[in-house]
Formats: structure tokens, sequence, C-alpha cells
């Protein structure tokens, strides 16, 4: 038989703490501060993102034992994610069958800034 009261399905996944209430079990604090910047990074945020005081008591109310990150880890943890996809990218490129052809598109805004996009195509393995 199953209680209907308990929401996971993993009951090993579930701890009883000192007056004998059921609790989540503690959280990976790698993989706590990999979505924090991955969650930076997908929407563009400022690296003080993380200092928000609303961000930190959703935190802290959904885990109170996750340890709170600072602008400065989420900045060293996004280089060092940078640094990883960089090399991942090279390795796929290295090992391509074809050649690849480049695409690059110029363009300034209204402040006379300019930009370029470079756009690579090239058929992989898969």
């Amino acid at each position: 038989m199953k209680c209907d009261k308990i929401k996971s399905e993993d009951i090993g996944e579930m701890m009883l703490d000192m007056q004998g209430k059921l609790k989540g079990k503690k959280i990976d604090q790698s993989v706590h501060c990999q979505l924090l910047c991955e969650l930076t990074v997908r929407h563009n945020l400022p690296y003080a993102f993380v200092k928000y005081p609303e961000l930190r008591n959703w935190i802290s109310y959904l885990c109170p034992d996750a340890i709170r990150v600072t602008r400065n880890t989420i900045k060293a943890d996004i280089g060092r994610m940078y640094d990883k996809e960089k090399l991942m990218l090279k390795n796929l490129l290295a090992f391509i069958p074809s050649r690849i052809c480049l695409t690059s598109d110029l363009w300034t805004t209204i402040n006379i800034e300019g930009f370029i996009a470079l756009t690579a195509h090239f058929v992989d393995l898969s």
C-alpha cells in the first residue's frame, strides 16, 4: 500500500527531522551553482542577480541549507563554463568530415556602435 500524502516516488529521498516531520534530502551545491549559472547566461542577467533579495528569499524558502552564492562566484563559474563549452566546440570542429562555411553580418546601432555576427555552418558525423 502507498501513502497518498507523500508526493515523492522514492521514499529513500525523504527523511524525518527532529520533530518527526518529513523533509527533503539536502541539495547538491554544485548543481545549485550550475543551474544559477545557466539561468544567468540564458537570460543575460547581471552577475549581481544572485544578490537580489527576492531570489535569496525564494532559495532560502525552498532549501534553508542552500549556500548563498556571490556574484564573484557566479562570474568565476560562468568563466569555467565558457572554457568548457569552448573546448567541447573545438573538439567537435576538429573531427568534422567536411568543410566549414562562415557567414558574417555587420550592423550598427542607433548610437553608431558596430557589431559583427559570425555564423559557422558544417555537417557533423551525427
